[in-house]
């Protein structure tokens, strides 16, 4: 539903510098623990935020790439600031 969904039904929280949560407003067709959320900076002028559903209760594995050409591609190794995800600290 993407921000389809009022404002007000929900909220990020970051409960130390390293991670962020979700909260959804009770009695709202969904839970907090369906998302994954994550943030980088891939540079210096750009912040990234990823949100991100459980497929089948899967953490969902993000992985980068920078587009040098419409023929190449090359991994980027993005250090991530935020995440919702414990392992990934």
């Amino acid at each position: 539903m993407g921000l389809s969904i009022a404002l007000d039904r929900f909220s990020l929280q970051d409960p130390h510098e390293r991670a962020v949560r979700i909260a959804i407003e009770p009695g709202f067709d969904d839970y907090a623990g369906r998302w994954s959320l994550w943030e980088c900076r891939p540079m210096p002028e750009y912040l990234l935020a990823i949100c991100a559903e459980h497929l089948d209760m899967v953490p969902p594995r993000l992985i980068f790439r920078e587009l040098v050409s419409s023929i190449t591609n090359e991994l980027l190794k993005l250090r991530l600031l935020k995440t919702s995800e414990p392992y990934a600290r």
